[in-house]
């Protein structure tokens, strides 16, 4: 049976804890319910602010999802005072299995995907909801796909893109948003192949001119390529651009503000340990280089995130010589680091930064214990703000003050 996640995390040791914590973040369910309006803001009980700099000004609200057994809640806080925070929406889902959210851009609509309840394969039997966070109205936009992928927005927010794995055939599905879901044109099938040939296939993000879809293909030897995928035209047309690692393990991908470099991680041989360490790939000039390791700890590095200007990467690094892992802030060219203020012990798993640059949202597993995790918003300028506690709590994204 399926645990719930704070369970999870009890059950394993903390040098295992970051892979749970990366599984977590594609990992949960839901049901075929429908979410009530948003109701009235609450003020958080235990929102904990560490009383050093003053916080950053920032013009966003954080979002996040509070996981709960039967429902999950979504909040939206004051980055700088997370007892300022409203309830937009309650979303009722199967007992135990979470929702997977994923906000539009223009913050006015939540994609999630549940588990229905006599579902049993998550990559294959899930289904998509709309939720308009105004209305309070939700709409089921498709059945039958992977739970593991959070759904993807196109840049004008008028497609979403989703994954189906069957065990035989692994597919990307274009959802028209402007259609009904009686149209039987309102899902595409932009990608299909043989897992045999396609291990995996996963979306992540577009092109500048927005027409054209970044892929990342595990093949059925192993090598990890990008690849590109038309959107316009009847026929979906598709492009290697660059092969990213051959035969190895690699995760984490995240195209960079301007759609002209990804980073990523990859397993490599340092010192007879196989570790995960961060790469850069040029897309125009179809090269990939590791990012410079000057100054950093020995360890695992982790979730290589773009910061919003590009000027740098945020890696987070595992616990090294006694200090905790802190964030470092790694120019993509080469050169020294920098480092955002890391917990009191343990480290931080990157997961979103505010548009304009103002705060990191990080996992936090602070100490030893497994158990003990915090939701919180790092700033550049040494804050740190506690959202939420525990693994339960879920980034989706920011949006604009009104």
């Amino acid at each position: 049976m399926w645990r719930r996640r704070s369970d999870m995390a009890r059950s394993i040791p903390a040098s295992a804890l970051v892979l749970v914590l990366l599984l977590l973040a594609a990992c949960g369910g839901g049901s075929s319910s429908p979410p009530p309006s948003p109701v009235s803001p609450t003020p958080s009980s235990n929102a904990i602010a560490t009383p050093t700099t003053p916080a950053p000004s920032t013009t966003y609200l954080f979002v996040y999802r509070e996981f709960g057994r039967e429902q999950d809640t979504i909040w939206r806080v004051v980055p700088s005072d997370p007892s300022q925070r409203e309830r937009l929406a309650v979303i009722p889902h199967r007992a135990d299995w979470g929702v997977i959210p994923s906000l539009s851009p223009d913050g006015k609509l939540l994609a999630y995907l549940t588990m229905p309840e006599r579902a049993f394969d998550t990559s294959s039997q899930a289904e998509a909801y709309i939720l308009d966070l105004k209305s309070g109205k939700t709409n089921r936009i498709a059945a039958e796909v992977d739970l593991l992928l959070p759904p993807l927005w196109s840049p004008d927010g008028n497609l979403l893109f989703l994954r189906r794995d069957t065990g035989l055939d692994v597919m990307i599905l274009q959802v028209d948003l402007a259609k009904s879901e009686k149209d039987p044109d309102h899902i595409t099938t932009v990608l299909e192949a043989n897992t045999g040939d396609l291990q995996s296939a996963i979306p992540i993000g577009f092109a500048g001119d927005g027409r054209s879809l970044y892929l990342i293909q595990i093949q059925g030897n192993g090598d990890t390529v990008l690849a590109t995928l038309a959107l316009s035209g009847s026929i979906k047309s598709q492009t290697t651009v660059l092969r990213l690692a051959q035969g190895r393990g690699t995760r984490d991908y995240d195209l960079s503000p301007d759609s002209k470099r990804l980073t990523f991680l990859a397993q490599e041989l340092v010192g007879g340990r196989l570790l995960f360490r961060a790469f850069v790939a040029d897309l125009v000039g179809r090269s990939v280089t590791p990012l410079s390791t000057e100054g950093l700890s020995t360890g695992d590095h982790l979730r290589p995130l773009w910061r919003p200007d590009g000027a740098r990467i945020a890696l987070g690094q595992t616990p090294s010589a006694g200090r905790p892992g802190a964030v470092a802030l790694v120019p993509p060219d080469g050169g020294a680091p920098s480092f955002l203020p890391p917990p009191t012990s343990g480290f931080d798993l990157p997961q979103s930064w505010a548009p304009d640059g103002s705060y990191l949202a990080v996992t936090s597993q602070e100490g030893d214990n497994p158990g003990k995790t915090w939701l919180v918003l790092v700033a550049p300028t040494g804050r740190r703000v506690t959202v939420g506690q525990g693994v339960d709590a879920v980034v989706v994204g920011w949006m604009k003050q009104e």
